[in-house]
């Protein structure tokens, strides 16, 4: 049981790492020519963090639209990867309890 535990907890960090990872790298590259520098280091970390700036911190009003648009597509194409990558670990998982557990017969 608590093997299972463990193996939930790791897995969500990695799939949350994946997000993080893919929305940080998505939003450097689609705003680095587009804002400045101190902008794109407060927007480039969250979603949250990066909608907030650009509604309410002064140098990121001229660029709110872009940060706005870039952290929405950033964070659904985050999601994406991870969700992509979970139905593949358990495509995985099903097809060896099918090919390696003994069948029940009741």
């Amino acid at each position: 049981m608590a093997l299972l535990l463990v193996v939930g907890i790791v897995g969500v960090a990695w799939l949350g790492s994946l997000l993080a990872s893919h929305f940080t790298s998505t939003m450097t590259s689609r705003l680095s020519k587009v804002v400045p520098p101190q902008v794109l280091n407060q927007v480039s970390d969250n979603v949250g963090k990066a909608v907030g700036f650009a509604r309410e911190a002064a140098p990121a009003k001229p660029f709110q639209a872009q940060i706005i648009h870039a952290a929405n597509d950033s964070f659904v194409g985050g999601m994406h990867l991870a969700f992509t990558a979970a139905a593949g670990i358990t495509l995985v998982a099903a097809i060896c309890v099918a090919r390696f557990l003994p069948a029940r017969r009741w």
